[in-house]
């Protein structure tokens, strides 16, 4: 048995980006955020604690997002899994960071990393 935690299209505008352009001014990026929690055998018990709550990933990933300029997606994208994997009940983290706007004739471009607990 598998439980995951999917954060999907998560819209934040920040400073990220190597070109000089990109360092003055906020550009929209995506968030994808999939993590594989500890299977909770007792979900009948309705229990919050007995979880991993989104909230924290969510509210952690916009406050990493707006802490100041990033030079690389790769960047982001790491962070956001170590904030993931702080919780001990989090054993592997998908993190897909896109970037909008990079050219008008592509969706997006980005990367996306999975990391696991050592």
């Amino acid at each position: 048995m598998t439980t995951r935690i999917i954060i999907r299209d998560m819209r934040v505008d920040m400073m990220i980006g190597v070109l000089e352009h990109e360092k003055n001014r906020k550009q929209p990026v995506i968030i994808n955020i999939e993590a594989v929690i500890a299977d909770n055998r007792d979900w009948g018990a309705d229990d919050i604690k007995k979880t991993v709550s989104y909230d924290p990933i969510v509210s952690g990933a916009r406050q990493l997002a707006a802490r100041g300029h990033i030079n690389l997606v790769e960047t982001l994208a790491e962070h956001i899994a170590a904030l993931c994997l702080q919780d001990g009940r989090v054993s592997e983290v998908k993190v897909r960071v896109e970037k909008t706007t990079v050219y008008d004739f592509v969706d997006s471009v980005g990367i996306e990393i999975i990391r696991k607990r050592p």
